[in-house]
Parts: structure tokens; sequence; C-alpha cells
């Protein structure tokens, strides 16, 4: 009976409950890796909202600039329907151009 110890068989089968974990605990100083990527992320949001408060500010000075150029040119709207003068004729001369009429 001697040899059946020294031979592997069933006895030597690791079940679930016989193996041990070889992974880092939770309290080993995992808490130290989770402080560092809340911190790489705080800092990458933060860098995230400049560039997005820098971009809005840029879009609100374009909205502006055409706010401007719209409201200037609300005058020369206004100014060309008092005239009677919205729509041209197509037979219109003062605009330069001539036609003439091609023999095919």
């Amino acid at each position: 009976m001697h040899l059946y110890k020294d031979k592997k068989g069933l006895n030597c089968i690791k079940t679930i409950q016989t193996v041990s974990k070889s992974s880092a605990r939770e309290s080993d100083g995992s808490g130290f890796v989770k402080l560092y990527m809340l911190e790489k992320e705080k800092n990458r949001l933060m860098a995230e909202e400049t560039k997005i408060l820098n971009r809005m500010e840029v879009i609100k000075d374009r909205l502006r600039v055409i706010s401007d150029i719209y409201a200037n040119s609300r005058g020369l709207l206004e100014s060309n329907e008092s005239s009677g003068d919205k729509f041209r004729s197509f037979n219109d001369k003062s605009n330069g151009f001539s036609t003439i009429q091609i023999e095919y």
C-alpha cells in the first residue's frame, strides 16, 4: 500500500476550494492604484473642460459677429424693399449683361 501514496492519482487533483489565489488582494495596495486612476481621470476631464470652454468662446464670438452683420444688413434689406425693387426682371438691361441669339 505504500506504493499507492507515491503515485499521482485522484487524490492529487486540485479542486477550486484547494487552489489559492495568486493575485493581489483588494487591500494590498490596490487603493493606491484606484486613487492614481481617479487622479488621472480628473486631470483628463479638467483638460477636456478647458478645451470645451475655449471652443464655446470661439463659437459665441462667431455668433456675435454674425448677428452684428445681420443687424447691419437689415437696414440694407429694408432700403431695397422700400424702393420697390424687390425682384429684377429677366430683360432688365441695367445689370450690364446683354443676350444674343445663337443659331444652330
